[in-house]
């Protein structure tokens, strides 16, 4: 299964990675900024994104999942410290498992990446 953890913080995007390769999933990838992402998105061919909403951009990571999802069925799982009425708004206009506030439980994502790969083997 491949995984895209998008993040403009180097730290936690290193963190979030060495979480997920723990949980047994080395398919994983990294986009810091929303070049990345978008570039990442169309070669890397992810399963699921993990994406935070807030970039250092105009552009924020439900931009990049509409995006993504006009041309590829892709999961996801939003990882953001932003719990305004106004992000759970945007990310509405998106398909998506679950919005996750930070830090991250990793017993919560490692069982939300385990029923998705789950049913992607069905």
């Amino acid at each position: 299964m491949n995984i895209l953890i998008i993040e403009d913080n180097a730290i936690q995007a290193m963190s979030m990675e060495m979480m997920v390769k723990k949980m047994g999933y080395l398919s994983v990838q990294k986009a810091l900024n929303v070049n990345q992402a978008s570039k990442m998105v169309e070669s890397f061919k992810p399963d699921i994104l993990l994406v935070d909403i807030h970039l250092d951009s105009d552009i924020t990571g439900v931009d990049i999942v509409k995006q993504a999802q006009l041309n590829e069925d892709v999961a996801v799982i939003y990882i953001s410290g932003n719990t305004d009425l106004k992000y759970k708004e945007m990310i509405s206009e998106t398909s998506f498992i679950e919005f996750m506030c930070k830090p991250v439980d990793f017993n919560r994502l490692e069982f939300l990446l385990t029923e998705f790969s789950g049913s992607l083997v069905k």
